[in-house]
């Protein structure tokens, strides 16, 4: 069942997520910016750390702030797991989704305004198993002069270049883990030649792939009035046509 979103009737259930295909859809009409939340952004929002980046206080309150502060006049679109709006059992093999998903379930419900008062999205549009091709997610920046890349992976970069000869494509490099140290050195990279554009807000988006402090990122930079979008792992696997237990391409 396809499921018509309107501002100004919002659902009273708290996690309410639309399809993938919806997603898609809602991002490009919208032209809102985008960042995914996942159970490594629910272990910061706590307190915890994750293998790719510590935490620190103030990580984890603009982490917190990003879902607490979601509404109508947000600049950007706020996707997550639908697993994470189970409240019953659904198995997956020997795994009880509803089970694995449960912290960051709580997290977001005791975050997340009630009743919601814009349309979640799924997260999940990027990863390697989304229904979604390729060709598809391209729309995010097929109308994009200026593109940039933020990422850690210059091989990435590079390829993806490749593909869009006609682009102005620039890599903004987050050096590796740990990124949120380098957040500002991130987006004073980005913001300067953003200034240099005739008309930044219609013609370039930033594509960022960094993990919770890429949520930040974001954030900030549709703040400032510039598209982003949280990629997540995107560039890792579904790009190349890979599983996560493929190998990368080097």
């Amino acid at each position: 069942m396809e499921i018509a979103w309107h501002i100004g009737q919002a659902p009273s259930l708290k996690g309410f997520v639309l399809s993938q295909e919806d997603s898609l859809k809602e991002l490009l009409r919208s032209q809102k910016s985008l960042i995914r939340f996942g159970d490594g952004e629910a272990t910061i929002m706590e307190g915890g750390h994750i293998y790719f980046q510590r935490n620190t206080p103030e990580l984890a309150r603009r982490v917190r702030d990003i879902m607490r502060e979601y509404g109508p006049e947000s600049p950007y679109l706020i996707a997550v797991p639908p697993e994470t709006t189970m409240a019953r059992k659904r198995r997956e093999g020997d795994q009880d989704l509803s089970l694995l998903w449960r912290k960051a379930r709580f997290v977001f419900s005791d975050l997340l305004p009630d009743p919601l008062p814009t349309p979640l999205l799924d997260a999940m549009i990027f990863r390697e198993d989304s229904r979604l091709p390729n060709s598809e997610i391209a729309y995010l920046w097929a109308e994009s002069e200026t593109i940039y890349f933020v990422h850690s992976n210059y091989k990435y970069f590079s390829d993806f270049n490749a593909t869009l000869t006609d682009r102005d494509v620039r890599f903004v490099n987050l050096y590796g883990a740990n990124a949120y140290r380098n957040i500002e050195r991130v987006l004073s990279d980005i913001t300067q030649h953003a200034e240099t554009l005739e008309d930044a807000t219609t013609s370039a988006v930033a594509l960022v792939s960094g993990g919770p402090a890429g949520k930040v990122i974001v954030a900030e930079l549709a703040a400032r009035g510039l598209r982003a979008i949280d990629c997540g792992h995107y560039f890792d696997y579904k790009y190349y046509d890979l599983r996560r237990d493929s190998s990368k391409p080097s």
